[in-house]
């Protein structure tokens, strides 16, 4: 098969032949009646895939959002995150912890101030923490 478009970079030079897709992108067939071609897709929306791939569910999400492989990617909302790619949930902040950013790609999130110590699970906002046991 012929390569074309993106992928120029991942052809054997002297013979133009597909080698594969970079990362971030996979490879579809295009057939046409005058020729079969190789070409590279971009992942949906907030995902990422591994040098080569060959499908779309090969696209996963990236830290800090969640989706099925192969679909565009929801971000994790404020008091949540999630380090790892993939399509496990995004994960609420700790109690006595808050997150006032979206697509929080790690964790824990940030301490209550000092002069607080409670906050409940998948607080937004520092605001949330209170003294003592959140009463």
């Amino acid at each position: 098969s012929r390569c074309i478009g993106c992928c120029r970079p991942l052809c054997y030079a002297e013979s133009d032949a597909f080698i594969g897709c970079p990362a971030g992108r996979y490879s579809i067939w295009i057939s046409t009646i005058w020729k079969n071609e190789s070409v590279c897709q971009r992942c949906p929306t907030n995902s990422w895939s591994p040098v080569h791939s060959t499908s779309v569910s090969n696209c996963t999400c990236s830290p800090g959002y969640t989706g099925p492989h192969g679909d565009d990617c929801s971000v994790c909302p404020q008091g949540t995150y999630k380090g790892e790619r993939g399509e496990g949930a995004c994960t609420p902040c700790e109690a006595g912890t808050y997150s006032n950013r979206s697509a929080r790609a790690n964790g824990p999130c940030e301490a209550c101030p000092s002069n607080t110590s409670y906050s409940p699970s998948g607080s937004s906002s520092s605001n949330a923490c209170q003294d003592g046991g959140g009463g």
